[in-house]
């Protein structure tokens, strides 16, 4: 392990077990997927079937739904530039008693759903080159870019509380 450059390591043996006879391959070279993501030697990517499950659902009507909106969302949020500002008005409405369909938050939500869809692929670290920190903050909210090589590996987002 302690040759492991980057993630994931090249195998002189591709070990596939179908589930069902007829059930196709779950890792097909080059990807290899992880937890909801794509991995191969071009980086890391959201699992398209995934995100577009999200985006082609129904608009929501409840708090519920909203909610679980918001985790399927927030699940690729490290993937999404500024994630935390596009999301805030509809983190807003979940607050008590505020749960009011407005203007605003159809924008956030199709804003949000815009982005997901164009989400770039994050580079996989490697351990033995330099990393940079791009950070920015604002009144709403502050955002960090992890990157190494100008590939970004990570965003980070937060909205302040004001």
């Amino acid at each position: 392990m302690k040759d492991l450059k980057t993630v994931p390591p090249l195998r002189k043996f591709d070990h596939r077990i179908p589930l069902k006879e007829e059930a196709k391959p779950v890792n097909v070279a080059p990807y290899r997927i992880l937890s909801g993501h794509l991995i191969s030697h071009d980086g890391v990517k959201v699992d398209v079937r995934k995100v577009e499950a999200m985006v082609e659902g129904p608009k929501l009507k409840t708090i519920t739904e909203l909610r679980s909106f918001l985790e399927l969302m927030g699940y690729y949020r490290n993937f999404v530039k500024d994630y935390a500002s596009i999301a805030r008005p509809l983190t807003n409405i979940l607050k008590k008693n505020n749960f009011v369909w407005r203007e605003e938050v159809e924008k956030g939500f199709e804003d949000l759903k815009k982005v997901m869809t164009t989400t770039p692929i994050l580079a996989i670290p490697n351990f033995e080159k330099t990393f940079e920190l791009h950070t920015d903050a604002s009144n709403v909210g502050e955002g960090v870019v992890l990157t190494q090589e100008g590939r970004p590996l990570v965003f980070i987002s937060k909205t302040l509380g004001i």
